[in-house]
Order: structure tokens, then C-alpha cells, then sequence
């Protein structure tokens, strides 16, 4: 259901482009990388300044290992909306992967501040069990 809804507003809406970050996700789930970067570059075309589709791109990026331009996505999307969870996590990972700990510390202290607000643990990757 939610995937045929997604394709009645992409049908309805061509230019709705959080429908199309939400489509890129759904593409690059299924390993679709070269039709979800067209996505994405559709939504950025239509609004640059897209956080869900910066994001995205992160992601495809760290699939292609290159971390240093997976880093300048999750920042643009982080731009976008500075609480995003999921970005302050990859950016940690990332920085992580990097052997860049002391990078990483702010975004995992921001995503314990999150988590703690939520009521939920968070394990620290990249740093071991605590």
C-alpha cells in the first residue's frame, strides 16, 4: 500500500520532492543505485535544499565508499534539519570509518541528547560497549 500511494503522488504530483527522496529510498533499498541517484538529482533540481534527498545521497555514497562526499551529504542534510537522528549517526559512523574519533564525538553526545530525550539507549559505534 504505501509504495502503490507513493507512485499515485509522484503520478499526481511530478514535482512533489519529498515523494521523490522517499522514491530514491525505496530504490536504493532495492540495490536500484543508478535510478535512485536520478531521483535524488530530480529532487535536488527541484528543491536544492532537500535534507531527505542530501541524505539519500549520503547513503549511495557510503555504498561507493566514498566517504568524504557521503560526510558533505549528511552536512547538507543536516543543514536542512540540524536534530535529523539517522544523520548525526552516519556522520559519526562515517568519521568513525575515517579513524576520526574525536570528530565523531559531537554527533554521538547529540544522538545520546536525542535518545536520552526519547527514553531509549543508544550504543556508540565505532567505540566499543561503554
Amino acid at each position: 500500500p504505501g509504495r502503490e500511494a507513493l507512485n499515485t503522488a509522484l503520478e499526481l504530483r511530478p514535482d512533489y520532492a519529498e515523494a521523490r527522496a522517499l522514491n530514491a529510498e525505496f530504490l536504493r533499498a532495492q540495490a536500484k543505485y543508478a535510478e535512485a541517484r536520478e531521483e535524488i538529482d530530480r529532487t535536488l533540481a527541484l528543491n536544492p535544499e532537500s535534507g531527505a534527498a542530501h541524505f539519500q545521497m549520503g547513503l549511495l555514497y557510503i555504498e561507493e565508499g566514498e566517504m568524504r562526499r557521503a560526510l558533505q551529504s549528511f552536512w547538507l542534510s543536516l543543514l536542512d534539519n540540524p536534530t535529523l537522528p539517522d544523520a548525526h549517526q552516519f556522520v559519526a559512523n562515517v568519521f568513525s570509518q575515517m579513524n576520526m574519533p574525536l570528530s565523531a564525538q559531537p554527533h554521538l553526545i547529540r544522538l545520546e541528547k536525542v535518545h536520552a530525550f526519547r527514553g531509549r539507549d543508544l550504543e556508540r559505534p565505532g567505540f566499543g560497549p561503554r
